[in-house]
């Protein structure tokens, strides 16, 4: 991928404040979750998930 995990941090946050939360869940697939290894990042996926009250994805992203 060609952005740093910091550059996805900022995109993802200014998504959150769009509410662009289904967005978010397509943006951060698994694949880009494992190469990233970043929490902050999977946490973004899980609030965006329980956001649409995907509650069991939110869950699951959350640990």
């Amino acid at each position: 991928m060609s952005q740093t995990s910091e550059e996805l941090v900022s995109i993802v946050q200014s998504m959150i404040k769009e509410n662009q939360f289904s967005e978010i869940t397509t943006l951060l697939t698994d694949e880009l979750l494992s190469e990233y290894k970043n929490a902050e990042l999977y946490s973004f996926k899980a609030r965006s998930y329980l956001k649409q009250q995907n509650f069991e994805s939110g869950l699951f992203y959350a640990e």
